[in-house]
């Protein structure tokens, strides 16, 4: 009876190498999506559609830390930690107040950009990544 032994020279360097862009790949993906909603969050910070007399909901709105849900990642853009939660009767309206938008719209405008420079990140991240191997 024939026996056969294979020796793998390198192969804890290549597990090493490959742990090592999953966890910078995370990283990437993370440090995109944060990105990418930049645009999304000055929009809606800048706007005039409303009148934020103390400032405060300005002040609230921010990216938060990027979500998992269902293996899709995501971050939240707006009034995250709930500190002016009138943001969303504004956004919406009541029952006695018109519905006065500025999240959304701010989406729609800047959709394109905020994409763009989630494709510019992950572009220069694997131009890295692929260098490094």
């Amino acid at each position: 009876m024939a026996s056969c032994e294979l020796d793998l020279i390198g192969m804890d360097e290549l597990m090493e190498k490959l742990n090592e862009l999953g966890q910078k790949g995370t990283k990437a993906i993370n440090k995109a999506l944060e990105k990418g909603a930049e645009p999304i969050l000055q929009n809606m910070k800048n706007t005039d559609v409303f009148d934020d007399r103390s400032g405060r909901l300005r002040d609230s709105l921010k990216v938060s830390k990027v979500k998992t849900r269902k293996n899709v990642k995501f971050v939240w853009i707006g009034d995250v930690d709930r500190e002016a939660i009138w943001g969303w009767y504004i956004e919406n309206g009541t029952s006695k107040h018109v519905a006065t938008p500025f999240m959304r719209p701010a989406w729609r405008e800047e959709k394109e950009k905020a994409l763009k420079i989630i494709k510019e990140e992950m572009s220069n991240v694997l131009k890295d990544l692929s260098e490094g191997v």
